[in-house]
Formats: C-alpha cells, structure tokens, sequence
C-alpha cells in the first residue's frame, strides 16, 4: 500500500476514534493537527514539508544488462591498467546485478582480479569466495580457482601487502535470505514518492535477540 493510502486510512481511524494497523506513523505529524481534527490535506501538507527533499529520489533498479554494461567498462580499463577506475565500474556492476544472478559472481571475480594486480593478495581471496558463493559460472572456474592457488603461493611467500578484509562482529540473529545485512523477519518495503523503508514482517518480542553478545572481564 502506497504512504498516501495509509496515511488516509490513518486519518480515518482517528476520525472514527479507534486505533488501526497504521498508528506507527502518528509521529510523523505535530500533535495538533489530531486536536484539531484536520482533514486528509493538511496530514499530505505536513508530508511534503518535512520529506519533499526526498520525495523525487530515483530508486536503483536491478537490471542484470546494466549490471554488465559496468563489467564490460571496467574490463576495458583492466586492459590498461587503470584498476581504480576498473574497481569502481566492477562495483557499480554489483549494486546493479540482480540477487542470485550470475553477474554477482562474475563482478566479485573482476574484483578479484583488480586486487590481484596490485598485490592484495587476501583481498583477491574474500573476492574470489564471495565469487564462488554468488553463482560464478562454473565454466569460468578452472581460471578463478587458478588465481586463488596463485594467491595462496604469494602469500606463503611473503609478497603480500598484508592488508585484510575488515572482521566482522558475529552476528547472533539469523539473516534475511534475500537482504543479508537485515535480521530476517526485517523487510524492506516501497513508498511509492517516499522511498524504501524497513518494515517488521514479523512480531518482535521486548529485549529480541536475547542471547549474549559480548563480555568484560
């Protein structure tokens, strides 16, 4: 449902004096306009004051033809060696590829070989794992699994620039399989004129997740 529609069906429920499934976006508006009893227009007003600056930001779309169209421009600057310029075209081929497409695999893999050139070796690893798990085409693999041996021996024999990826806090919730940086029972909804926004797809208990997290001694 659109915001404009929930904010209808917000103003309706308090017209008619009884809570509905929308009363989370009551902060939204200044406490007077309830006291007053405005309509529907003054509610929209208040809307296009405080969010009109991002009311005409353009989603990202998935598009897997974009999402190598960014590959393709990064592989021409690989064959001039122009990394920085390449990583950037690699990475926006990711944010562009479309969830358990092959092209996920394919533009950590270019990644992979972007560090690789340039000496770091354990960024070219994660790179290549995080190509192997994202649907790298397995009539590719012999050449990745090639670079990843080639890593290994580099960094056995001291010629890496020891730069690591950054470790992680571990996370004790389990993920959303679509969105992996959200809890699952966390969704991401569309506002159409809005924007994206997360959403409970669930009911959360007080104090969730419960189990330790860390410690002092």
């Amino acid at each position: 449902m659109a915001m404009e529609a929930e904010i209808e069906e917000f103003v309706r429920n308090m017209e008619a004096g009884k809570e509905g499934p929308y009363d989370g976006i009551k902060w939204l508006f200044p406490p007077e306009l309830e006291a007053r009893r405005a309509d529907l227009t003054e509610y929209r007003d208040v809307i296009d004051a405080r969010f009109g600056s991002l009311v005409y930001i353009s989603e990202l779309v998935k598009k897997s033809k974009t999402a190598a169209e960014c590959r393709q421009a990064g592989n021409q600057r690989f064959t001039v060696k122009r990394w920085h310029s390449a990583l950037l075209n690699y990475n926006e081929g990711l944010c562009f590829a479309e969830p358990g497409s092959e092209e996920l695999g394919l533009a950590y893999a270019n990644r992979s070989a972007v560090y690789f050139e340039q000496g770091d070796y354990e960024l070219a690893l994660h790179n290549i794992d995080l190509a192997k798990r994202h649907n790298y085409p397995e009539r590719l693999m012999a050449k990745l699994l090639e670079r990843e041996a080639e890593c290994k021996r580099k960094i056995e024999n001291g010629q890496s620039k020891g730069i690591v990826p950054a470790l992680r806090m571990g996370v004790n919730v389990e993920v959303n399989p679509k969105i992996p940086f959200l809890a699952k029972g966390i969704g991401m909804k569309q506002y159409p004129g809005l924007g994206r926004g997360l959403i409970a797809l669930k009911d959360f208990q007080p104090g969730y997740p419960e189990r330790l997290m860390a410690k002092l001694l």
